[in-house]
């Protein structure tokens, strides 16, 4: 069995927060950093929302456990990638120079990942800390190669690789009507034909935090004739 890697940021204090204020976190669905993840084109600029103490695991591209689906293997030369919280600057910029690191993504064969608390407050004053009701940044400046791991510019972030997390208020925070669940796209039904042609809308629920877009046509030719 591989060794496993683990960094997490914040663990300690969350139980004395969920003992202060009753919230009940929750384990977000992990998200494998790599270009390859539909999750950052779904996204599509939009931001990620969690709550307050959710819990999100990053995890590093391996060989170990890769579920994207592929028609060739991967060669583990081109896993190697990085993860860095900037700002607002540095999010559009793709830059990272002013950056904390979150992830070094630097051994293909080992099952490595990060765990990030949205949570105020931590017992590390090192650790990135997280307020309601404001967006965070993070990026990938790596472009896949060992030897750009310490770029702190460009890399897949060029490409797409970048995503935006809301903390959301609570439960009536207006910017988060869709809560902290992924969320797949669901089509509605067919309108009248008019003019011979039906649409329908992806929004029967519209897709959220990265979930999935409808597959298949938004219209299609219809008749009003009778058989």
């Amino acid at each position: 069995m591989a060794a496993a890697s683990v960094q997490c940021f914040g663990i300690t204090m969350v139980f004395f927060c969920l003992m202060v204020t009753g919230t009940v976190a929750e384990i977000l669905p992990s998200i494998l950093w790599n270009p390859e993840n539909p999750l950052f084109k779904n996204l599509g600029g939009t931001a990620r929302k969690v709550n307050a103490f959710d819990k999100l695991s990053i995890i590093c591209p391996n060989l170990v456990e890769y579920p994207i689906k592929r028609s060739s293997s991967y060669s583990k030369d081109l896993l190697y990638e990085n993860v860095f919280m900037v700002d607002k600057k540095g999010y559009d910029s793709c830059n990272a120079s002013q950056g904390h690191s979150i992830l070094i993504c630097n051994d293909p064969v080992t099952y490595s990942y990060a765990i990030i608390v949205f949570q105020r407050i931590t017992a590390d004053i090192n650790d990135p800390k997280f307020e309601q009701g404001k967006e965070y940044y993070f990026i990938n400046t790596a472009s896949g190669l060992h030897s750009s791991l310490t770029n702190k510019q460009g890399g897949h972030c060029n490409d797409g690789m970048k995503m935006k997390i809301y903390v959301c208020k609570g439960s009536s925070d207006p910017n988060c009507f869709e809560g902290n669940k992924v969320i797949h796209g669901g089509w509605s039904d067919w309108s009248e034909c008019e003019d011979g042609l039906q649409t329908r809308q992806c929004n029967n629920p519209a897709s959220a935090n990265g979930g999935l877009a409808c597959v298949g046509q938004d219209r299609r030719m219809c008749t009003t004739k009778a058989s």
